[in-house]
C-alpha cells in the first residue's frame, strides 16, 4: 500500500420538490436519472434495499450485476448512509435530505479511506461530487410531476 489516504468531499444543492419526493427519486428511481452505471444497456434496474444492511446494486438479470454497496443508515425522507468498496477503497456516503420553505435541500458527504491512485482519486472527485447530478435530479422530478 503505498497511497493509503483520505478523501473527503462535501456537496450541496437544491431541488425545488417536497423532501418525501426527492428522496425517493434519490434511492428507487437512480436508473431514471443518474447517468453513469456499470453494466450500460444490460441494466434492468438500479435496486436500493430499503433497511439497513440491505444491498445497493445493479441488476443485470438472471443473477448478474454489480454491487455498490450496503444500507449503513436508513430514516425516509431524512437521511440515508451508504457503504461501498472500490477494490481495497473502503467508500461512505452520507446524504441528509432536509426541507427549506417548499424546497429539499440535498447535502452529500463522502469519506474515502484506502489505497489510493491517481487515477482512481480522479474518479472519486468526479462521481462523489453529487451537485454536479442536481439539473438531472430536478428535471426528472419535474417530469415525472409535471
Amino acid at each position: 500500500m503505498n497511497n493509503v489516504r483520505t478523501i473527503s468531499l462535501e456537496s450541496e444543492f437544491t431541488v425545488q420538490a417536497p423532501v418525501d419526493r426527492v428522496f425517493h427519486a434519490y434511492c428507487h428511481e437512480q436508473l431514471d436519472w443518474y447517468p453513469h452505471t456499470y453494466g450500460g444497456e444490460r441494466v434492468r434496474s438500479i435496486v436500493l434495499e430499503p433497511r439497513v444492511g440491505g444491498l445497493v446494486f445493479e441488476d443485470w438479470g438472471d443473477g448478474a450485476g454489480h454491487l455498490y454497496g450496503h444500507v449503513s443508515h436508513f430514516d425516509p425522507p431524512t437521511s440515508l448512509g451508504l457503504r461501498s468498496r472500490l477494490g481495497t477503497v473502503l467508500l461512505d456516503q452520507t446524504v441528509s435530505f432536509r426541507i427549506e420553505g417548499e424546497a429539499t435541500v440535498v447535502s452529500a458527504r463522502t469519506e474515502t479511506f484506502g489505497d489510493i491512485s491517481e487515477e482512481m482519486e480522479q474518479g472519486i472527485r468526479f462521481h462523489g461530487d453529487v451537485s454536479q447530478y442536481a439539473d438531472l435530479l430536478r428535471k426528472w422530478v419535474e417530469k415525472v410531476d409535471g
